[in-house]
């Protein structure tokens, strides 16, 4: 009994604190930082003696290209493979194994940075002429190739290939005694991505399991991102199985790690943990949670001139969602014609129409529940009249004027349309007092009624200034 109460209130701890750990991803620990101006230096000298070499060093530029990755450096990471590319042609020819070899890395680059349409052209050209290189002498090469396959087929939502692909890869891989721990990790990682997408939820626990086993026992050093990434990947497969304690605990640990670390967190990243602090915000109905965590994700993309991606347009959705529950309906509106907008314009996501259409379709049957809503509350203000009426003991008169009053959680008042049947309720009572409510200037004020008889209706709170006694 003690350990379950011990889990109940850490539960509820978390639940407490969500908006303070959301409060430590700012936006200015995103945009501006020390630490990834001192990488993005260190990276400068790397990449220059690279470029410069006589020769290409691959082991080099695979360092170079996880470094850039593990950091969130993206763009930078795309722009250098780019180089590396044009310095492959000069030193060896456009024909040479070793130029398609950097495009291969320069394909990889695209895809971790979830440009599919970029990759592609490239993934056809190094798949149409892998015949002619001779990766089999060369384990890590032949891995690089295996891992862009598998991402583009990730990115295309062919779970089953990418699956087949990352078996095949993680057998070859095991059978060498020697082998990169790290790139191993993220392999195991990439396979839990998958193997969650396809629903095996604890296929994904156990490569997690065995990359973190590995991690401890060789004593690998991870950056930040790779540590969040991992937190936002246990939070998807929790969340997907609805068990959301289990996501607000993982996003608990995300944001004690970003707290607790001198690294930046990469934009997508910190993107990827605001939209899910909204959508959990939205299960423990902290709406205004929702709405702080879609307005920094709307600030960094001003501020950096990001790409719409289908997590910035879900937290737009998600901002419609926690609009509508507040009863501010035209504002959900406007924000999910936003997200339809955005749906619709984005280059990204045209090249996903399976997943624009079920996000296209989620926003749609949203405002269509609104503009029902708003039918069925304009109804409801039409019958009402401008006074209602409520028979209270007269012992609450005084608090009542002064402070209003509020349902207990989970139920309402009940107010009624005449004197008469406020009163009936109150029959058996014999202090009793009539309050009058001034229904006309709450509906003006955005308040809500609902209907439950031709007379009765029911309303969550009463504030002071509405109230005055029938004398």
């Amino acid at each position: 009994m003690k350990i379950i109460g011990l889990v109940c209130m850490s539960i509820f701890y978390i639940l407490i604190h969500t908006v303070t750990y959301a409060e430590i991803l700012s936006v200015d620990k995103v945009v501006k930082t020390s630490t990834v101006e001192d990488i993005k230096e260190k990276s400068k000298d790397l990449e220059f003696n690279i470029l410069t070499a006589k020769t290409l060093d691959f082991e080099k530029i695979n360092e170079h290209q996880n470094i850039l990755f593990g950091y969130g450096l993206l763009e930078e990471n795309i722009s250098f493979q780019q180089k590396v590319v044009q310095r492959s042609i000069e030193l060896y020819g456009v024909d040479s194994l070793e130029m398609k070899i950097t495009y291969l890395y320069l394909a990889y680059a695209y895809l971790l940075n979830h440009d599919s349409p970029s990759a592609e052209p490239i993934y056809i050209y190094i798949n149409e002429t892998k015949d002619n290189m001779n990766y089999e002498n060369n384990i890590s090469l032949l891995n690089t190739l295996n891992r862009v396959k598998a991402e583009y087929k990730i990115l295309q939502k062919k779970y089953k290939d990418a699956q087949h692909i990352m078996y095949l890869h993680l057998q070859m891989f095991e059978k060498h005694k020697e082998f990169d721990s790290i790139n191993y990790i993220r392999d195991l990682k990439r396979m839990a991505v998958i193997e969650n997408a396809l629903g095996y939820y604890n296929k994904a626990f156990e490569y997690l399991k065995k990359g973190s086993k590995i991690l401890v026992q060789n004593k690998i050093y991870f950056s930040l991102n790779e540590k969040i990434e991992t937190q936002l990947l246990i939070a998807d497969i929790d969340e997907n199985q609805e068990k959301y304690q289990g996501t607000i605990a993982a996003l608990k640990v995300a944001y004690t790690q970003i707290k607790e670390s001198n690294e930046t967190l990469s934009p997508i990243n910190s993107i990827e943990m605001w939209y899910r602090t909204c959508k959990m915000s939205l299960v423990t109905k902290e709406y205004e949670t929702s709405k702080h965590m879609v307005s920094n994700i709307m600030l960094l993309q001003e501020k950096l001139s990001l790409k719409e991606t289908v997590s910035t347009i879900s937290s737009m959705v998600c901002l419609g969602a926690a609009e509508k529950s507040l009863g501010h309906y035209t504002e959900a509106k406007l924000a999910y014609k936003k997200a339809l907008y955005k749906l619709n314009t984005a280059v990204y996501i045209q090249n996903y129409n399976q997943e624009k259409k079920i996000l296209s379709y989620k926003i749609n049957q949203s405002i269509k529940e609104i503009i029902e809503l708003e039918k069925q509350i304009n109804k409801i203000k039409s019958s009402i009249p401008e006074i209602l009426y409520l028979a209270i003991d007269g012992s609450m008169l005084a608090i009542a004027l002064k402070k209003g009053l509020k349902a207990p959680i989970g139920d309402y008042i009940h107010v009624h349309k005449d004197k008469e049947n406020a009163l009936k309720v109150k029959k058996r009572k014999k202090n009793v007092v009539v309050l009058k409510i001034d229904a006309k200037q709450m509906i003006q004020d955005n308040h809500k009624f609902y209907e439950t008889t031709k007379d009765e209706l029911l309303v969550k709170k009463l504030i002071s200034k509405y109230l005055s006694q029938d004398l």
